[in-house]
């Protein structure tokens, strides 16, 4: 499989997200008002983070799908992540998404986000 892609915007570094961003997954995953729209519960433990790290990385080498690990470039923290889920290669279809912080809600970083990505996986 070809590397992950890299790319940058004006305030974001999105890259493979990783088992070292355990925590901060964790931090953001866990958490109710995140994952009310998500499509899953709340995350209790980080062996179930640790699963949702896996399956992304397992989504990506399939081709099913990737995500993104969204870096503030101003903190070097994670704030969330952003992807394409359920892709379909022949009808060049898939399910966008993103789950941020709530730090970081409604200053425009999945918008943000989107615009750099959108480009690449089409």
């Amino acid at each position: 499989m070809n590397m992950f892609p890299i790319l940058t915007t004006e305030r974001l570094y999105l890259r493979e997200i990783k088992v070292t961003d355990l925590n901060r997954m964790f931090n953001i995953l866990s958490r109710e008002d995140v994952t009310k729209y998500y499509g899953l519960d709340a995350l209790k433990n980080s062996s179930e983070v640790l699963d949702v790290i896996h399956y992304f990385r397992e989504m990506y080498e399939t081709r099913n799908g990737i995500r993104w690990g969204m870096i503030d470039n101003e903190t070097n923290k994670l704030i969330g992540t952003c992807g394409f889920t359920a892709y379909q290669e022949r009808n060049k279809r898939a399910e966008v998404g993103y789950e941020l912080h709530p730090d970081y809600w409604r200053k425009g970083f999945a918008t943000e986000s989107f615009k750099s990505i959108i480009i690449i996986w089409i």
